[in-house]
């Protein structure tokens, strides 16, 4: 098949949904499909399988997440058999009306769950109603997403769910590697992997750690990313004088960031919302770290299995007390539950979500044949 796989960014610093649509084009190519990616990101195609096509379109000025559709429609007369648009608000409109114009099958995945706010009732369930006209497919990435925004408007008769993937046995393989070499690195207590933002909840990590240390307990923590809130954060740390046992260690390089999760006791992902913070539970699951998250939608299916603890977002008194509880669990009970989380997280390997991706590719391709 042909398929264009159409994204506002490949940057995979930016997060989860731009590593996802690296990787994926890149077993698709595998499997032998041509897959080229269209984005208006001005970021080059780097660390990109050579096989994979790369179209950069331009945007419309002042609309610097808009593309351009004159030159959309430039990119996609060429005859893809799928395109694959990776959502969000504008972006993928316009990418759904230019493939409406052209009549190209579309399949849209939405990586997040929109965050619904009073102001934007009206507005969020436009944009749903219209990505539900203009896609033949649509993807959500958990059956909470789904429920969301079902009632939020989207077309459930519409909607199949995937979950995100990620090369859960390469990297454990890679980990049975640095587990073995010389340098072990450091242990520490708690880690924190994500962009440093309001909604990924780390302000509420490091008021926890100041009601540990109000009690005596002063476990460790280090925060990996980049982000607007890091200044923020880091002043907060500062005021709670917690400055010696939070690091900020900024990006760093995937073999130094496995090396985290494996010298980490503890992954902690404290969003206050968010659609899919999957990647890095998964992560933390398949290495055997327990994790601590928050009762939102996208982290149901970890919650209901009690792969881990689960606390209100935004409630740092029971976050608190569930590092507490974490750090000073038994032998057997944390044995148990590295086994059961690394077998959830091999669900998520890109050898089974591939093919059940590849498998709407052909059942939307021979649904549209037959209009």
């Amino acid at each position: 098949m042909r398929i264009a796989q159409i994204v506002g960014s490949i940057d995979p610093h930016i997060g989860g949904k731009e590593r996802f649509v690296r990787e994926l084009a890149e077993e698709l190519t595998e499997l032998g499909h041509d897959v080229t990616l269209i984005t208006c990101d001005p970021t080059s195609k780097t660390d990109i399988g050579c096989d994979v096509g790369y179209v950069r379109s331009s945007r419309i000025p002042g609309l610097p997440e808009i593309p351009s559709p004159r030159d959309l429609i430039k990119h996609l007369r060429s005859t893809f058999d799928i395109c694959h648009l990776h959502y969000h608000a504008l972006f993928g409109e316009m990418v759904g009306l230019v493939c409406k114009k052209l009549s190209r099958t579309l399949i849209t995945t939405i990586h997040d769950e929109m965050k619904r706010r009073t102001h934007k009732v009206m507005y969020d369930r436009l944009l749903l109603h219209t990505t539900s006209h203009l896609s033949h497919r649509i993807i959500c990435l958990t059956e909470g997403m789904k429920r969301a925004l079902v009632r939020r408007g989207l077309d459930g008769q519409k909607v199949v769910v995937i979950p995100n993937a990620m090369h859960v046995k390469e990297l454990q393989t890679q980990a049975r590697r640095l587990d073995n070499s010389e340098d072990p690195g450091v242990e520490f207590d708690l880690l924190f992997v994500g962009r440093l933002e309001y909604r990924k909840g780390a302000q509420c990590l490091l008021r926890a750690l100041s009601l540990l240390d109000k009690n005596g307990f002063r476990p460790t923590l280090k925060i990996v990313g980049e982000g607007v809130y890091k200044h923020k954060l880091m002043s907060l740390a500062k005021d709670n004088d917690l400055s010696s046992q939070a690091v900020f260690t900024g990006y760093i390089s995937q073999k130094e960031l496995l090396k985290s999760y494996l010298n980490a006791r503890c992954v902690v992902i404290p969003s206050l919302y968010e659609g899919t913070p999957n990647r890095v539970a998964i992560e933390a699951l398949a290495l055997g770290k327990p994790i601590i998250t928050t009762s939102i939608p996208g982290m149901e299916a970890i919650s209901s299995r009690r792969l881990g603890f689960s606390v209100p977002p935004g409630d740092c008194d029971t976050l608190a007390r569930a590092i507490r509880e974490v750090l000073c669990i038994g032998d057997e009970k944390l044995r148990r539950a590295k086994s059961a989380g690394k077998s959830f997280a091999e669900q998520h390997d890109w050898s089974r979500i591939i093919e059940q991706i590849v498998h709407e590719y052909c059942d939307c391709c021979k649904n549209t044949r037959g209009d």
